[in-house]
């Protein structure tokens, strides 16, 4: 029986259709209540008549269906980064969009294009499953960072509210209210939550498995110590609040002093020796976080011509040392080094530095950029 792969775009379309559908119908709906009604979808969602409960409900995506159930429990994993990413459809709705992908993306590659099966089943898979999964890690940075940055505007509000003698649940009802999502929405959990007979600390406990950022978590662990030993948890969390902005700012700083330092290529080269790729991979760890592409190369030639081009340089004064702790063992290797003998003994920093200059030298045509910073490191 020969089947139609022209079905298979039907089908992808008539589903993408009624998903299109569904997504104006939300769209216009939202339109219509107004952004100015509400900061945050769980404010709207009690605006527009839904029920505390349910509102919490759907907002913490408890389900009843046996299929969302069950596929949860098979990949936990993509069930959490759909709640990280703050979206609120189920897994099966996730699955379905996958499969109606694949089905679109394979069958516009067997129709339009003269790719094999087997290849147009392969970058169908990819497609169907790797867009939404892209789609989902994108919405939980972008959701983690927005959380960042409204932490400390919500624990400046908490705090005005308990220095003005209110409650914590309280004070966390402000947050609900006053602030706009994700931190709006995800404060009023936690206060439903113990509007229902939860603890303030597993209510905070199941936030920050909802909101998996590192700030949270100093929150959380505040508020649970402030509980157990007592205190004033008011200038705790002002305090908190300080450092938390006081840190952005110094993120700020590094970012926008080494901007230019970002845009240049800084490359290190590392001798490659026998036995010494361990220490390549270490070394390529160390300065990883700095931007820093390591290449392990390979000596080639006599060290006694490679060392001439340094001689050289260094003769008429166009060799200058970085002033550090290392300068005088350098300085000493150096001397030390016999250029007509058969064997250096400690010539790991000549090797290096042969190589830094050499590369420094034919810089423009070596690597076809303009400025480069390199630095030699002995093997």
């Amino acid at each position: 029986m020969h089947f139609d792969p022209a079905l298979l775009i039907y089908a992808a379309v008539f589903v993408t259709t009624l998903l299109l559908i569904e997504g104006a119908y939300y769209l216009i709906r939202d339109m219509r209540e107004g952004p100015q009604q509400a900061l945050n979808r769980r404010m709207r969602m009690i605006a527009a008549g839904t029920d505390t409960q349910t509102t919490l409900r759907k907002l913490r995506r408890d389900t009843k269906d046996p299929l969302s159930r069950l596929l949860a429990s098979i990949v936990p994993s993509t069930d959490r980064l759909i709640l990280h990413a703050g979206l609120t459809i189920s897994i099966t709705r996730l699955l379905l969009t996958m499969v109606v992908l694949w089905a679109l993306t394979f069958g516009i590659l067997e129709v339009l294009t003269p790719t094999s099966t087997i290849l147009s089943v392969v970058f169908a898979i990819l497609a169907g499953c790797g867009l939404p999964y892209l789609y989902l890690l994108y919405k939980k940075s972008a959701r983690l960072k927005e959380f960042g940055e409204q932490l400390p505007d919500s624990l400046d509000l908490i705090v005005r509210g308990l220095r003005a003698g209110h409650p914590v649940s309280s004070a966390l009802s402000l947050v609900a209210k006053e602030m706009p999502d994700p931190i709006g929405s995800e404060i009023g959990i936690v206060v439903d939550e113990m509007t229902y007979g939860l603890d303030l600390s597993e209510a905070l406990k199941n936030l920050a498995n909802r909101v998996p950022h590192e700030d949270l978590h100093f929150l959380v662990v505040t508020i649970q110590i402030q509980y157990m030993v007592g205190g004033n948890l008011a200038e705790v969390l002002g305090n908190l609040s300080q450092i938390i902005r006081d840190r952005y700012q110094m993120f700020a700083k590094i970012r926008a002093v080494t901007a230019e330092e970002r845009q240049q290529v800084r490359r290190v080269y590392v001798e490659e020796e026998r036995g010494g790729g361990g220490m390549t991979a270490a070394i390529g760890r160390l300065v990883d976080d700095l931007g820093v592409t390591v290449h392990p190369v390979k000596p080639v030639g006599k060290k006694a011509t490679r060392i001439e081009v340094l001689a050289t340089l260094a003769e008429q004064g166009r060799v200058k040392l970085l002033a550090g702790a290392w300068n005088q063992a350098f300085l000493d290797e150096a001397e030390e080094f016999d250029p007509i003998g058969d064997t250096h003994p400690h010539d790991d920093a000549i090797d290096a530095a042969t190589h830094a200059v050499t590369v420094l030298r034919d810089a423009p045509t070596y690597l076809g950029i303009p400025s480069v910073k390199t630095a030699g490191i002995a093997g």
